[in-house]
């Protein structure tokens, strides 16, 4: 039904707001990792905006060089300094398979966790990550975003 509803939204939308679909990965380069701006959110100091995008230069950073820009998931606790990393593939990255991700998501506070990744071949929010958003704030009671150059917040 979501996917229905959002395929039905993205016909009537501009052209200039819907996602650039590539039929391939952009590798990730130096350049594009060095570009990574800090963004100010709501609700969040602006030591913590700085910090994220320290984080999600990190997370370009594992994907080039680890991951074969390929996804990776960076897991931030507004609690206390850690930053956990899930590798997946070109498509998708999967944090119920990784046990740090899945003792995180069960053991945090309200608002505690931050969800960062990037997409090889698109530029703005994919269905799953709609779909984890919902499903993870719903089942778990956490407030995940996602940083891109939008933020989705409940």
């Amino acid at each position: 039904c979501i996917r229905g509803m959002a395929t039905m939204k993205a016909r009537s939308e501009p052209r200039g707001l819907r996602a650039k679909k590539r039929n391939h990965k952009i590798m990730i380069t130096d350049i594009a990792i060095n570009k990574v701006s800090c963004i100010k959110m709501p609700d969040i100091s602006l030591c913590e905006c700085e910090r994220i995008q320290a984080a999600h230069k990190r997370l370009l950073r594992i994907a080039q060089t680890l991951n074969d820009s390929d996804e990776v998931l960076a897991i931030l606790s507004f609690a206390n300094v850690d930053e956990i990393h899930v590798l997946g593939n070109e498509t998708e990255v999967k944090p119920a398979k990784d046990m740090k991700a899945r003792m995180a998501f069960l053991t945090s506070g309200y608002r505690e966790l931050m969800y960062l990744h990037n997409h090889p071949s698109t530029s703005t929010f994919s269905m799953a990550d709609i779909d984890t958003f919902i499903t993870q704030t719903s089942h778990i009671k956490n407030i995940l975003h996602t940083l891109k150059t939008l933020t989705l917040c409940q």
